[in-house]
């Protein structure tokens, strides 16, 4: 049975809020592929080109400008999508208060910049959150917002809404503290700085919502956080969480038993999470706070408590929890490892040994269908998932791909053989390129090789080949680099046992060939009391004296000097050696 517990008397935004940050990639990523799904009933743009009433199965995201960097980080929010791409970061959809930060108020349905002109300016951007109508950034270890600002979000000591970034008040509070890591909510703002948490915004001190409009320490008047590194901090709407030596602590509205204590009853200061059931004995180490549901990390597996009305929990059942349950393992989650997790309003998404699973409504976890449990999105199948960011109604995933094709590719032929070189792909996929395959066509012959070049044999002498050269890395094969050859028998080139001692002998005739029929080149070296003459690619010897020395290199088009084919003669005072 489902269990409801409503605050009355409180107007609640009407903005509601997003999870989380982007996974941030293990390697950088110089390709692979942007997905959304969810929907944008709306039509705000933050679907992108995608259907902007119902996407609920994964599709690739016209990227736009961003087509082609780096993506660095991804995050998502009420109606907004937000990538950082080589440093610089981008928003799309909802732009009415300005939080896309490019200067104007119109909405977006592709990737527009963040303006970095103004106080982002030569900044290195370290983390992107948007908010319900604001975003923040963290920039050399600073932060910075802007979007709507009624109750104090942007955090800049005014109500005043900010179309572009703005530096947040570190007069006070935050004078001289080193901010680490960045969180925003629905109309709060968050930060680590020297391990001590602060929030600015709109918060729920117990009773009603109170503006704060520049940071204040999250009040902890339990002493939790004395003594203690916190490593993880999330906000959600009007709530917040975080982690401290391995345990969650959480604050504010607690409605639906999101702050995982045990009780419906918010909050105003810190208080622990209920360790005594699912977590006892176990070590968190992420937590993710979304709209009424909260979810941890702990020794790699998943726990959630709060709104459970469409199993976004995850333990099979729509019963609210106000204390941390255990998401079921027994299915898809079954043997692996969960390394992400990320929290929207009504589903719930983790990734688990590379591969995404996910749960709760529908219309929203990728798969078209309500599930208690979690199951494995069928989009991304046989991929991995290397970031992903959850908004109140859609998500973003970033995966890798295979490689593009090796470039440059070249080959020379043999005796019944193609010595083949490439030169590396363009872009590995956001995965290593760990080989490559060559192919030919007729027959299949094939070598495979770590290098650049390697040698197909057992070709036939005489037939035309294509040569497909693909790279691989841990998703796939890429798209084929192809080139041709025509494989030869033993080249040879006939040419005279001496040289006349009186007058001219011909060593290379005009237009010669190999024996195969391929068009001869001649490099001759003389020394010593002798006369070299060329002739329209013939070449002619006369000696002038006893003694001398003449070397004749042979070589023919499409072959390399070493392999098959480079004939060398020597004639010494007129005999050949």
């Amino acid at each position: 049975m489902r269990v409801t517990r409503r605050v009355t008397g409180l107007a609640l935004s009407s903005a509601l809020v997003m999870s989380g940050f982007g996974l941030v990639p293990a390697h950088a990523n110089d390709g692979g592929t942007l997905w959304a799904w969810g929907g944008d009933p709306f039509g705000y743009g933050f679907m992108g080109s995608l259907n902007p009433v119902a996407q609920p199965l994964p599709a690739p995201v016209d990227q736009g400008v961003v087509s082609g960097k780096r993506i660095d980080s991804i995050s998502a929010d009420t109606f907004t999508s937000c990538v950082v791409a080589e440093g610089d970061p981008y928003c799309w959809g909802f732009n009415a208060y300005g939080q896309l930060g490019d200067g104007t108020a119109a909405n977006s349905s592709t990737p527009v910049a963040v303006e970095r002109s103004g106080v982002l300016a030569g900044k290195t951007i370290q983390s992107f959150s948007p908010g319900g109508a604001h975003t923040c950034a963290l920039a050399d270890g600073k932060p910075y917002c802007w979007g709507l600002n009624v109750s104090g979000q942007v955090g800049d000591g005014t109500t005043t809404n900010r179309l572009t970034p703005v530096a947040v008040d570190i007069m006070g509070a935050l004078a001289g503290r080193q901010v680490t890591a960045l969180t925003t909510g629905d109309t709060e703002s968050c930060v680590l700085a020297d391990g001590t948490p602060y929030c600015w915004g709109e918060r729920f001190d117990g009773f009603s919502l109170v503006p704060t409009l520049v940071p204040t320490a999250v009040p902890d008047p339990g002493g939790y956080l004395t003594g203690k590194n916190v490593t993880s901090i999330s906000a959600g709407l009007l709530y917040g969480c975080l982690v401290a030596d391995g345990a969650p602590y959480c604050w504010g509205l607690n409605n639906e038993g999101q702050l995982g204590d045990g009780t419906f009853a918010p909050k105003a200061a810190l208080t622990p999470v209920d360790m005594s059931g699912a977590l006892a004995g176990k070590t968190v180490t992420a937590v993710r706070a979304g709209l009424r549901t909260s979810c941890a990390l702990a020794d790699g597996a998943a726990y959630c408590w709060g709104d459970n009305q469409f199993g976004q929990v995850g333990d099979g059942t729509t019963d609210d929890r106000p204390a941390p349950v255990a998401v079921e393992r027994s299915g898809a989650l079954a043997g692996r490892t969960v390394t992400g997790i990320r929290v929207g309003s009504y589903f719930t998404c983790a990734v688990g040994d590379a591969e995404l699973l996910c749960w709760g409504r529908g219309d929203n976890n990728g798969t078209g269908q309500d599930s208690t449990v979690p199951v494995k999105v069928p989009a991304f199948q046989g991929t991995e998932v290397i970031a992903l960011a959850l908004g109140n109604g859609h998500a973003l995933a970033l995966t890798t791909d295979r490689p593009s094709a090796p470039q440059a590719a070249s080959a020379s032929r043999g005796d019944a053989r193609a010595v083949v070189s490439w030169q590396p792909p363009a872009d590995d996929g956001g995965r290593p390129v760990t080989g490559y395959v060559v192919t030919a066509s007729p027959g299949g012959a094939r070598c495979e090789t770590s290098g650049l070049s390697c040698v197909v044999s057992g070709l036939q002498n005489g037939t035309a080949y294509e040569l497909d050269v693909v790279a691989r890395n841990a998703v796939g094969d890429s798209p084929g680099a192809r080139t041709a050859v025509t494989p030869l028998g033993v080249q040879k080139v006939k040419v005279p046992k001496r040289v006349k001692k009186r007058g001219v002998t011909v060593i290379v005739k005009k237009g010669a060939k190999t024996s195969a029929g391929v068009p001869v080149t001649a490099k001759v070296k003389a020394k010593g009391k002798v006369k070299v003459l060329r002739k329209g690619g013939a070449v002619l010897v006369k000696p002038l004296g006893k003694k001398w020395r003449v070397s004749v290199t042979l070589t023919a088009a499409g072959t390399q000097t070493h392999e098959p084919f480079g004939q060398r003669v020597v004639y010494v005072n007129g005999k050949r050696r």
